[in-house]
Formats: structure tokens, C-alpha cells, sequence
């Protein structure tokens, strides 16, 4: 019977993400992403500055 093993590589440099950079922060145009998503949080105020719009739909399913 092979013997089987399992390598468990260790992680290096585990720390907290970086802040999030508020809109506020950068200056000038900034690229534009659209992001299709089940839903993006408005509780994180860091991060309502970069949403330009929302947008809700039932899907044809739900109707």
C-alpha cells in the first residue's frame, strides 16, 4: 500500500490587510470597473465613496 503524506507549507509575513484607500485620497480620474455582484456592502464607509450606483433585480426566475 503507498504511503501518503501531506505537506502543510508554512505561511510567511501573515499580517493585517492594508487600510482601503478612500476616494477622498487620490487625486484626479480613476479607472473605471463595474462589478456584478450579489451584493456590496453600504457599512463599510470607506468604501461607499468609490460606488457610483446601485442597482437592483429580480432574476427572470424570481419573477
Amino acid at each position: 500500500m503507498p504511503l501518503i503524506r501531506t505537506l502543510r507549507p508554512k505561511m510567511a509575513n501573515t499580517r493585517a490587510l492594508p487600510k482601503l484607500v478612500e476616494r477622498g485620497d487620490v487625486a484626479g480620474d480613476v479607472p473605471v470597473v463595474v462589478v456584478v455582484d450579489s451584493g456590496i456592502t453600504s457599512a463599510i464607509p470607506a468604501l461607499n465613496g468609490w460606488v457610483v450606483g446601485r442597482e437592483s433585480r429580480g432574476s427572470a426566475i424570481s419573477q
